[in-house]
């Protein structure tokens, strides 16, 4: 495991440029954060209950598998400009479920996709992978490859 390391991406958008840093407590070995990227994904750091991992964004630009109803921008703050206000978008837009990706403490390596509150929904995930890059070929073929899992989601979201 390799030890974390300041990690800056950015994301062309129409409309604007995307930078993002994932803090130095990430556990996640450059190489794999790469192939999020090659992917054209974008990612941050996840909240530490998910010990150092990533929340993976599927912007609307990286096509695959998405639903216009999903069309979120989860992430903004508030900025004063002249004395007003206002709103900035800390992501790019994205037409698809967030997932987190980390490694557990026994080495293994999660694709978590659970938005149910309470327990686990219907259309949600939690899946366990030996390697790293088994974990990035499920999260591959979630945005990417058999839609499936994706059109459960926005069933269950009512977004379908």
């Amino acid at each position: 495991m390799s030890e974390g390391n300041q990690l800056t991406q950015s994301c062309s958008s129409s409309d604007k440029e995307w930078e993002h840093v994932c803090p130095e407590s990430t556990i996640i070995p450059e190489k794999y954060l790469n192939q999020l990227r090659d992917l054209g994904l974008w990612f941050t750091a996840a909240p530490h209950c998910f010990n150092h991992g990533v929340c993976i964004y599927k912007p609307i630009e990286a096509g695959g598998n998405g639903f216009a109803a999903f069309a979120v921008t989860d992430t903004v703050r508030l900025l004063e400009e002249n004395g007003e206000l206002v709103t900035e978008r800390l992501n790019p837009k994205s037409d698809a479920a967030v997932l987190v990706f980390h490694q557990n403490l026994d080495e293994t390596w999660v694709v978590y996709g659970v938005d149910c509150v309470g327990g686990m929904g219907p259309a949600d995930f939690y899946n366990v992978w030996d390697s790293a890059e088994e974990a990035i070929a499920d999260i591959k073929d979630f945005y990417f490859g058999d839609p499936a899992r994706m059109k459960a989601k926005a069933r269950v979201q009512g977004r379908a």
